[in-house]
Order: structure tokens, then C-alpha cells, then sequence
């Protein structure tokens, strides 16, 4: 055997053996077994910003930033999100006066942690550990001037545990439509909704929203078992009318919402009183019914932007039942105790601006729509209002 043939060999065989450790320390990643940031150093990146310490506390829910402004002119901090990809985890730094940073200025930000569903950590097993979050920041150059966006990400070894038992791991997003451009899911579910006519990339209320025509214009998100509930839910969403023509027009509708009902499950929906009403449809005495909850009429009888909540309770006890009907975080539908039942199981799927065939069609634009598979309370509800205004 000639030497350049042994070398081969052996070069061959080492290959061999390299990629066999590759496969299996992927497998091990795969499986949760081995964490392959663990062998990498803690760091951070952030555009337009250079990250001179951070951490993650877990135990205070907190995540810390110290942010050097690199470029040479003083920014306005509004919001720096911290986020963690397909665990419904969110840290969050909302300054409605905009925080001012000067050139080559340093500054300290803390972000509030807490689960897209309003809810606290919970669940430690998810977030501890050294993970990848990803990191995103908007200012400007002025206060009240447009506004640019800073992302990044940050590699860190999250510090101590969550503040609440691992019961509230049911209180999760069954679906997230950020409606950037698309009608993607980001809640983890994979909810990706098929756009109709929509115009998604219009001006929404944070970023791009989608907009609606009043006529045929839809999104269709499917009927996967996380967006069907036997006991509550919660549906939000934030929508801005184009005019104010007395009618009814859905926000979020699973089914028809008739008298009686054929095949709703549940339907936020603008009113023909110009309020917004909740709408869900129960299996009582073997009977498909409703119960409904409204705002007061003319509520939103105006082309402003409006943050909405529909939160539905029953449990098989029968007695934490009701409904309620939130309006920029506050509750402004009456409290309704007479739901009957479990949440009928609707073939229909989950359209956003519509009704099936299409009808009721929204007239303007719809951003940020999230259903959480669990009634949120009046807390929480402000609590995701005041992180998103």
C-alpha cells in the first residue's frame, strides 16, 4: 500500500468517525439531552447599540440590559422586547415618553418578563438554563419622530426560577397573527393563516397590520385542535374602522353567528350598535346555544385605534362561569354568569375580518390578534394592554 493510499485511509477513517460524533451530538440537541449553547461564551449584539452587560433573572423576572449608544447623535428608547422563540415568552420595556440615550451615552433597561398570555414565567424548565433570545428595539431620533428598529440577539445563562407553579404552562397563546406582511403564527402552534384579499403590509398599530376591504377581504387560520376549547378562552386583537356605517362586522369568528346559531363556537365582532360584542355558542341540554356580552353602544363608533379583549369562563363545576368584554383594558361589557356549557366544537374554521361565506367583512385594519387557550383575568388583560399601547 503506497503511502498517499494509507493517508487517504486514515484520513477516511477519521472523517468517518468525525461525522458520527456530529450526527450524534445533533441527536442528543435534538432530543433535549445536550444543550449546545453550553459550549459557547455568553453574548450580546443589538444594531445601533453595543451591549455592555446583561442578565436574566428568572426569580425577579427580569431581564437587565446595560445599552452604549454607538452612533453620533442622541436616540429615544421606546420599547426593547427580549423574547424566546416558540415558548410564548416575552420580556418587555415600554417608555411612552421615550428614554433618551446621548452619543456614546450608556444606559441601564430593565425589561418586565412575563408569557405572551399576560401570565408570570411559570414553567422554569422552558427558560432556564443558557439559551438564545432574541432581542428588538425601537426609537428614534426625535421624540414623537418615525421610528427605527435595533434587532439582535443575546446568549445568555438565565439565573434563578419562575414565581408561579407549573399550572399556569396551560395558559398559552393557541394563536399569535403579528400580521407583519403575512399571516404567520407565532404562538407555536403553527396556526399559519391563507390571506384573502387582505392587504397585510398596510400601517398597523405596532408595525404592519392588515387591511380589509368590507366586502370579500378575509384570513383563514384553520380549525387545528389549540384554536377549539371545551372550557375558556380568551380572543384580543387590535382593529382601527376605516368609517362608521352602523352593521355588523367580525373581528375573529369561529362559525356563524346566527339565532339560533348552525355552527359558531365563538365571534368578537363589531355590533350593528356600534359597540363590540362576544358571542359564544354552548352545548346545553344537548341544545346548541348561545351567550352574548356587549361594550354600550357607540362604544367604537369612531376611526381611532381600539385594543379589544372577549374572555369566556366555564368550568364542568359550573359555578366560575361568565363572559366579559374588554375595551383599551378596561372591562366595559357587564359581566354575564349564564353561560351554560363547554364551547361547542365547530367545524368551522377561525377567520379573521369574517364570517363564513364570506360575510360581515371588517372595513379597516386588524394588527396583533391572539387567542390564549385560558379566561384571562381583568388584571392580565390590562397588563398586555399597557405593554402594547
Amino acid at each position: 500500500m503506497s503511502r498517499a493510499q494509507a493517508a487517504v485511509e486514515h484520513l477516511m477513517s477519521y472523517g468517518f468517525a468525525i461525522v458520527m460524533v456530529l450526527v450524534v451530538l445533533g441527536a442528543l440537541s435534538y432530543f433535549g439531552v445536550l444543550n449546545v449553547y453550553d459550549f459557547v461564551p455568553e453574548k450580546c449584539a443589538l444594531s445601533g447599540f453595543e451591549c455592555e452587560d446583561f442578565s436574566l433573572d428568572l426569580s425577579s423576572g427580569k431581564a437587565t440590559l446595560v445599552l452604549r449608544n454607538s452612533a453620533s447623535e442622541a436616540v429615544y428608547i421606546k420599547l426593547l422586547s427580549v423574547g424566546l422563540a416558540g415558548r410564548n415568552f416575552l420580556c418587555r420595556f415600554v417608555s411612552p415618553q421615550q428614554l433618551r440615550v446621548g452619543a456614546g451615552e450608556s444606559v441601564v433597561v430593565v425589561s418586565n418578563c412575563t408569557r405572551l398570555d399576560g401570565s408570570y414565567l411559570g414553567d422554569t424548565g422552558a427558560f432556564s438554563g443558557k439559551r438564545k433570545y432574541s432581542l428588538s428595539v425601537e426609537y428614534s431620533r426625535r421624540p414623537g419622530s418615525l421610528l427605527h428598529e435595533g434587532v439582535g440577539d443575546m446568549l445568555v445563562n438565565a439565573q434563578g426560577s419562575g414565581n408561579v407553579s407549573s399550572d399556569d404552562v396551560t395558559g398559552l397563546l393557541s394563536g399569535f397573527w403579528r400580521l407583519e406582511g403575512n399571516a404567520t403564527d407565532y404562538s407555536g402552534f403553527h396556526n399559519d393563516g391563507v390571506v384573502a384579499g387582505a392587504a397585510c403590509g398596510v400601517q398597523g398599530w405596532r408595525g404592519s397590520g392588515c387591511g380589509f376591504d368590507g366586502v370579500n377581504d378575509f384570513i383563514d387560520v384553520g380549525n387545528s385542535p389549540s384554536l377549539r376549547f371545551s372550557q375558556g378562552f380568551t380572543v384580543m386583537a387590535w382593529f382601527k374602522r376605516s368609517n362608521v356605517v352602523p352593521s355588523s362586522y367580525s373581528i375573529v369568528s369561529k362559525g356563524t353567528p346566527s339565532n339560533p346559531p348552525v355552527d359558531l363556537a365563538y365571534s368578537l365582532f363589531i355590533d350593528a350598535n356600534d359597540g363590540v360584542s362576544l358571542r359564544v355558542s354552548d352545548v346545553g341540554n344537548g341544545l346548541n346555544q348561545f351567550s352574548a356580552v356587549s361594550t354600550p353602544s357607540g362604544a367604537v363608533a369612531d376611526t381611532g385605534w381600539h385594543h379589544v379583549a372577549g374572555v369566556y369562563t366555564y368550568n364542568s363545576a359550573g359555578n366560575v362561569n361568565g363572559m366579559a368584554v374588554y375595551l383599551d383594558g378596561v372591562q366595559s361589557g357587564a359581566l354575564v354568569t349564564n353561560s351554560r356549557g363547554p364551547v361547542f366544537d365547530s367545524p368551522s374554521p377561525v377567520l379573521i375580518a369574517a364570517i363564513p361565506g364570506p360575510s360581515w367583512v371588517f372595513n379597516g385594519v386588524i394588527d396583533e390578534v391572539k387567542i390564549v387557550n385560558r379566561s384571562l383575568s381583568a388584571e392580565e388583560i390590562r397588563l398586555i394592554y399597557d405593554g402594547e399601547k
